[in-house]
């Protein structure tokens, strides 16, 4: 996506009541957004974004927040499935230890797994990916796509993203410019075509290969990941 703001605000648009949208429709489970109240639209609504809110308390009390009554025992599984367990097995209280304002005592790489534990625990119907790995290097990434992925078969993954590794497995592309959606197909399709999104994949991947030492070796760690 080339406007992945815009995107964003209309999928939470009956959710935070920023505006109705006048023309065509957003589905639900066969229901339209503007039949729902947005009470029930925000619950079924998971998000992952590059700064998610991290709250001043513990670790399990933020993987929790939307699943209040959440056991410890499937706190503790959502983080693990996450990639937390290291992290947890180093804090001095695992999961009740303090991870400070804003998860200031955590990486950036373990505020994201923080927000994926929090999407295992609480399986929303619809995730959202919104630039969750801008920040991360491969590896990381890669770890955070298996968590992710394995959901596809319970819910919709809306993934918004400028990485051409976030999007090439992708069921469906829609490339977004200027509000408008310039191209969409799969991803075999539109590499094909030559357009937009196919010299994007090109130029990436070639910056990867120029930029990260060692790429193809952290490419294939990725994949084998993934199976």
């Amino acid at each position: 996506s080339r406007a992945q703001s815009s995107t964003f605000n209309l999928s939470h648009a009956k959710g935070s009541l920023h505006y109705d949208y006048d023309r065509g429709d957003i589905f639900i489970d066969g229901q339209s957004l503007k039949s729902l109240d947005a009470s029930s639209v925000r619950s079924c609504i998971g998000m992952v974004s590059a700064d998610g809110a991290i709250f001043s308390g513990s670790l399990g009390d933020n993987i929790r927040y939307k699943e209040t009554s959440a056991s410890q025992e499937d706190v503790l599984r959502a983080a693990c499935d996450a990639g937390l367990k290291g992290l947890i097995d180093r804090l001095p209280e695992g999961l009740e230890t303090d991870i400070g304002q804003g998860g200031m005592r955590l990486s950036v790489g373990e505020r994201q797994r923080l927000q994926i534990a929090r999407v295992l625990l609480s399986r929303p119907r619809i995730l959202i990916l919104d630039e969750a790995t801008a920040n991360l290097d491969y590896n990381t990434e890669a770890q955070i796509k298996r968590s992710v992925y394995g959901m596809r078969g319970e819910c919709t993954v809306i993934v918004i993203a400028h990485r051409y590794s976030m999007v090439k497995e992708a069921d469906y592309v829609y490339v977004l410019d200027q509000g408008s959606v310039i191209e969409q197909g799969n991803t075999e399709s539109l590499l094909s075509q030559g357009g937009w999104f196919s010299e994007f994949a090109a130029s990436v991947v070639e910056d990867e290969v120029e930029e990260v030492d060692g790429f193809e070796e952290v490419e294939e760690v990725e994949e084998l990941e993934l199976e």
